[in-house]
């Protein structure tokens, strides 16, 4: 499974998101670096944080866990918490993210 549409509450609802991959890399013309794995939203759903992300957007941390894999995503959004601080790398810049609650 390459793909993942995120229906668990929180922040990340609604999303959709990929695992980078060479392909994905050159689709959206990343930079070289940026090719070494990560996950990718390439989808916005109606959840109410979708606002803070675009596509394009590449998840790089959350809650201090580096995220490389669908499977780094998964476990680290399933985790029950009242705080979210979310590293993204968008478009060669970084963007860091809080929310309490």
């Amino acid at each position: 499974e390459t793909m993942l549409t995120v229906t668990a509450q929180g922040p990340f609802q609604g999303l959709v998101v990929q695992e980078v991959t060479p392909e994905l890399a050159a689709r959206w013309g990343l930079a070289r670096g940026m090719q070494e794995g990560g996950v990718m939203i390439v989808g916005l759903g109606d959840g109410d944080q979708s606002r803070h992300f675009q596509p394009g957007d590449i998840f790089s941390e959350i809650n201090g866990m580096p995220i490389r894999s669908l499977q780094d995503f998964r476990i680290a959004t399933e985790v029950e918490t009242r705080t979210w601080r979310v590293r993204i790398d968008r478009r060669g810049g970084r963007v860091f993210l809080t929310w309490r609650g």
